[in-house]
């Protein structure tokens, strides 16, 4: 019976570590470092999450994926959105979504410069997009998880007095057209 017992509790945790072997792992930027994230062909950003803070004014920022389908039928980079201090405005073209984020800090201006990756998939277009947010506040902790939809928009501020951003996310929902 102990041996039963025992292949069944080895079972069930090789499961579970299977389980969290195919998720995606996260990437988190370092502070006051240059950050690079982009997700494999065929996924989405689908959680935006990290913390200000106040010794370094720098935010980390972490990510991670979802898969969307086998692979992306094509891709693009924004190049740079913003200058230090500035707003950051940027919509991926119609059905495309963010699949990876590029970032730089300077450490004199306090603040991250941004650059996107849109993706789009062959069959696939968006729609009931809409914008969430703020996110987060000055300072504070920031965790914003998509819950099956994709982000088609990243949009924030920077205030000099927190030296910190509030973002926006416009994110859609996908079906297949």
């Amino acid at each position: 019976m102990q041996q039963c017992w025992l292949t069944f509790v080895a079972t069930i945790l090789a499961i579970f570590t299977l389980a969290s072997i195919s998720e995606v792992k996260a990437n988190c930027s370092a502070l006051d470092r240059p950050h690079n994230y982009m997700c494999t062909s065929g996924h989405s950003i689908n959680r935006v999450w990290g913390e200000h803070s106040n010794g370094r004014e720098d935010r980390r920022y972490c990510y991670s994926c979802q898969r969307i389908s086998a692979t992306a039928s094509h891709c693009y980079n924004t190049g740079y959105v913003n200058d230090f201090d500035a707003p950051v405005a940027m919509l991926c073209n119609p059905d495309y979504y963010v699949a990876g984020v590029r970032s730089y800090h300077d450490s004199e201006r306090e603040d991250r410069r941004f650059n996107f990756r849109c993706c789009r998939n062959t069959g696939l277009c968006t729609r009931n997009c809409y914008l969430n947010g703020p996110v987060n506040q000055f300072d504070g902790q920031m965790d914003y998880n998509l819950n099956g939809r994709v982000i088609t928009g990243s949009f924030s501020w920077h205030n000099n007095d927190h030296e910190d951003r509030q973002w926006w996310f416009q994110s859609c929902e996908l079906y297949s057209c």
